[in-house]
């Protein structure tokens, strides 16, 4: 497991010094200056939950983007370091398998996550909520299952399970804190109560699916309640934190369905092809063909758990497509429910070869009918998708041209705005911006007939540059008119970079 997890480690080590995402470049900046201020985090407002921010507060404390990026590599180590861990829990118990059949179940989970977690095809090149939140997903899935193995039986045993329970809540409750639409955790954490409860004394059942499911909600509850009292120390309030979390993102579906731009609908298609080419589909039919009665005598905790994976999945599709965006990096919601379907499907000696023959595998993919098989081809597909990709990134620190040229030109007490949804132009030059809202859906939800904009530039404390795309400020689901006003009277283009057209105050002096 440790080898496979450094292999997956090292595939990001040539994506280290590559320009900072959109998201990336955001994070930081809201990051390094989040403290008492006049929006929801600092100066900034963003619908994302503060273990999010902090993640990037502590990779801005300990040098910036670099710094994110090598975060990023130790995330990606605990997540399939801890899927090997789900892989051996739901292995035969030992004893009644060879040792081989566990190590190959544990080798397979882990494998599972180190070949998702490394693809550029789920977007795995930046640092973002749904890599942070993967590991946590999957720390609680193995957690809860080492609970589990705790019997209930004696007061020592039965305290010590409540506690690793505790601790499994605490780590679903994290990755909510970081990305809110990741409740997978929870929700296999509910599942893997209820089947255990199951196997208790009839009298018993109740009592102990209460009683640990208790202990879950108090370790989530603890974490919830020390997250939000250590944000609104830094100036986020809770009811703010409401209002980004869940409010703003019902209000944001409806934006995105209303006046989304046909480049949303193009995303959806190359997100369902990447899917499909990636192999994870197969990995999900193994799960499905595994949907039968319990064979008797059977000791796999993973046949317990088949519909408790097959729900996990559920949610996460609904997780990827639900945003609206389509964005490939929404695909890393799926790895935890893969790796639980990887660890079920492998399951005890000859079971895979059973299940394999449930299912009405056409001719040209007979060949993929083992799971192991099939992840053999997301491994191919992922290093021939990994390679492509190192071989068309140019070599060397690259740095966004309209970064390096605002850097060069700005004065250290310069602020600027984007338009729209590229604040690493603005993290990477080391400018401010007096505009609270750094994204796109973010305007198109809170300012979509450009006031707050307008206003800021025609105030006191208006951005010394402006920056926008081709299209100027004009884009869907947004009325330009009061802010092209602003523009055209205050500010005048002084170049043309990269695509974007930068503009400074007419006061000031041509760079």
């Amino acid at each position: 497991m440790v080898a496979i997890a450094l292999a997956a480690g090292l595939a990001h080590l040539p994506f280290l010094a590559d320009p900072l995402g959109s998201d990336e470049g955001g994070f930081l900046m809201v990051a390094s200056q989040w403290a008492s201020g006049t929006s929801l985090y600092g100066n900034y407002w963003v619908d994302r939950p503060p273990l999010l921010i902090a993640y990037f507060a502590l990779a801005d404390q300990l040098g910036g983007a670099m710094a994110l990026r090598l975060l990023g590599i130790v995330t990606v180590l605990i997540a399939v370091l801890a899927a090997g861990w789900i892989g051996h829990l739901l292995s035969p118990r030992q004893g009644r398998a060879p040792r081989a059949q566990m190590l190959t179940t544990s080798g397979a989970a882990a494998l599972t996550a180190a070949i998702f977690l490394a693809s550029p095809l789920f977007g795995t090149g930046e640092v973002n909520g749904e890599l942070i939140s993967s590991a946590a997903i999957l720390g609680a899935m193995a957690v809860g299952l080492a609970a589990t193995r705790r019997r209930a039986s004696s007061h020592q045993r039965a305290s010590s399970r409540l506690w690793w329970l505790a601790m499994a809540g605490s780590l679903a409750a994290t990755a909510v804190l970081v990305k809110q639409n990741q409740i997978d955790a929870f929700i296999f954490l509910v599942g893997l109560v209820i089947v255990t409860g199951l196997r208790a004394g009839r009298g018993d059942r109740r009592r102990q699916v209460r009683r640990d499911l208790g202990a879950v909600g108090l370790g989530a509850g603890m974490i919830v309640l020390l997250v939000v009292a250590g944000a609104a120390l830094r100036g986020t309030a809770p009811l703010a934190l409401w209002d980004a979390m869940v409010t703003f993102r019902l209000d944001a579906s409806a934006v995105i369905q209303s006046s989304a731009s046909p480049a949303t609908g193009a995303r959806a298609w190359s997100l369902l092809g990447v899917f499909a080419l990636s192999g994870a589909p197969l990995l999900v039919l193994h799960l499905l063909g595994r949907l039968r009665p319990r064979p008797s005598g059977s000791s796999s905790a993973g046949h317990d758990l088949r519909w408790v994976t097959v729900a996990v999945l559920a949610w996460e599709g609904v997780s990827v497509v639900g945003g609206g965006s389509y964005w490939h990096h929404y695909l890393i919601c799926l790895v935890p429910g893969l790796v639980l379907s990887v660890a079920v499907s492998v399951g005890p000696v000859g079971s895979a070869t059973r299940a394999r023959d449930r299912v009405g595998w056409p001719v040209p993919l007979r060949m993929l009918r083992s799971p192991v098989a099939s992840l053999a081809y997301c491994g191919v597909v992922a290093a021939i998708s990994l390679t492509t990709t190192i071989a068309g990134t140019p070599q060397g620190t690259t740095v966004d041209p309209t970064s390096a040229w605002l850097a060069a030109r700005a004065a250290p007490s310069d602020t600027a705005l984007v338009a729209y949804g590229q604040p690493s132009i603005l993290q990477e030059a080391g400018i401010d911006s007096p505009y609270p809202y750094l994204w796109s859906l973010i305007v198109r939800v809170k300012d979509p007939d450009l006031a707050l904009l307008a206003s800021t530039m025609a105030g006191a404390d208006r951005p010394d540059w402006v920056v926008t795309g081709s299209g100027g400020l004009h884009g869907w689901g947004i009325d330009a008119t009061s802010g092209d006003q602003q523009l055209t009277e205050r500010y005048r283009q002084v170049a043309v970079v990269d695509d974007h057209t930068i503009y400074l105050q007419r006061s000031h002096p041509l760079p």
